[in-house]
């Protein structure tokens, strides 16, 4: 088969309204906030002799980093699963792209979609770094830097997580709206009902946040809530009260 004729048959068998087979649940910042809380429910947590917790600076980085990667890695997972759901703007039919155009401005879609995968990759080199960190570093030598790496990295990727809630919240939007489209027919009849795009102040959208320009940010609150969660988890394991 040659590549034309290929080509001819992927775009007639390509589904039209994507959006309306769409599965996934956009993540929101309580979903984000649960995947970090999830790291200290005592269920989900292998207790570690006292002895060893308190005096084996081995256990007790493994122990971080056992946390930083699971909750990198469930992080990305959410991320991804957007990603693998919300197609490119040069994959939808040309009907449906249009109504979207005028409905939401391309543009900020397009953006949107870039957000979430420039979170996702942040969340990933963020989780393998400081995993290094904590294994192979020679200067986090006592359990209190353990904790302060661990407990900094957790926060990190939370706080990056919930930078790309506008997109993820302007793209619950686009699938809401673009699902309830019944046919093609009324696409069609929506593209010449919003043949003007909405100003782009109904919709704003921030800039993509990009690793280099927060440098070591983290957001207080967020680090509040992740050493908080971390006390509270260490007076178990001391004293083995619930949390």
């Amino acid at each position: 088969m040659d590549k034309n004729k290929f080509k001819m048959v992927r775009c007639g068998t390509m589904e039209k309204n994507i959006f309306k087979k769409m599965s996934v649940v956009v993540p929101t910042e309580l979903d984000f906030d649960r995947a970090i809380r999830f790291e200290y429910q005592i269920p989900n947590c292998t207790l570690i002799p006292d002895r060893v917790c308190h005096d084996d600076i081995s256990d007790i980085r493994q122990k971080y980093a056992v946390k930083v990667m699971s909750a990198g890695t469930t992080l990305s997972n959410k991320l991804n699963d957007v990603l693998h759901e919300f197609p490119c703007v040069r994959h939808l039919d040309p009907v449906y792209a249009s109504l979207l155009h005028q409905r939401y401005n391309m543009y900020h879609y397009d953006r949107a979609v870039r957000q979430v995968s420039v979170t996702q990759t942040l969340v990933n080199v963020m989780s393998f770094n400081y995993v290094d960190l904590l294994r192979k570093d020679d200067d986090c030598d006592s359990r209190d830097k353990c904790r302060s790496l661990g407990v900094t990295a957790l926060a990190r990727m939370l706080t990056f997580a919930k930078s790309c809630i506008p997109a993820l919240n302007l793209l619950d939007q686009v699938r809401e709206f673009m699902a309830s489209v019944e046919d093609d027919a009324a696409a069609t009849s929506l593209v010449n009902k919003y043949s003007d795009v909405l100003p782009p102040e109904k919709y704003p959208f921030p800039d993509i946040v990009w690793e280099d320009e927060t440098a070591d940010f983290v957001d207080p609150e967020t680090l509040l809530l992740v050493e908080e969660l971390d006390r509270r988890y260490e007076l178990w394991l001391k004293g083995g009260s619930h949390i």
